[in-house]
């Protein structure tokens, strides 16, 4: 879990010891609402822009801020990028095209189908109105009311051959309701 280095310098063949240090490994987890942004004027609508890198359960907070800046800030259209979004949480999929479809409700977002050997863990996930926030120990600590957008009238999603998973969910289940 730790190492120490030594470090030295070397000055005509001799070695002089400076000092010691240790470094101790840890478990960092980075904010996967990477970056939001409006552009004011694209072809005279405003325009959000969303750089999300990850469906991380324990973020699930900080994506509803970006949407509650977005939606004080009554955009037009949002464009979504999820280059470098590889996946992760379901229920954070969930959660985020909740935010994006005005009319969700509580409508059913996606099936969850497997194959004959546990078809008993069938089940869905449906559009929400409130999201659960998690620690980053997985720990729910509370909810909060969704910040859903009602002004947008279109979402561009910006893909990637690493875009996997919770980011094809969004996509698949958003495009019944609006024009993706």
């Amino acid at each position: 879990d730790s190492v120490t280095l030594s470090f030295v310098y070397e000055s005509g063949g001799t070695l002089t010891f400076i000092q010691d240090k240790t470094i101790t490994a840890a478990v960092l987890s980075e904010n996967p609402v990477y970056l939001k942004k409006v552009f004011n004027d694209i072809n005279g609508k405003k325009v959000g822009y969303l750089v999300y890198n990850g469906f991380r359960s324990s973020y699930n907070d900080e994506l509803n801020e970006a949407f509650s800046f977005f939606k004080n800030e009554n955009i037009d259209e949002l464009i979504l990028d999820l280059r470098i979004n590889g996946g992760g949480s379901v229920g954070t999929s969930a959660y985020l095209a909740s935010m994006i479809y005005a009319n969700a409700g509580l409508d059913k977002f996606a099936d969850l189908k497997f194959n004959n050997k546990h078809s008993n863990q069938d089940g869905f996930y449906n559009f929400e109105n409130t999201l659960n926030v998690f620690n980053t120990n997985n720990e729910k600590i509370g909810e909060q009311t969704i910040n859903r957008l009602s002004t947008i009238n279109g979402l561009y999603v910006l893909t990637s051959k690493s875009t996997a998973s919770a980011s094809e969910m969004v996509i698949n289940s958003l495009k019944p309701y609006i024009d993706v």
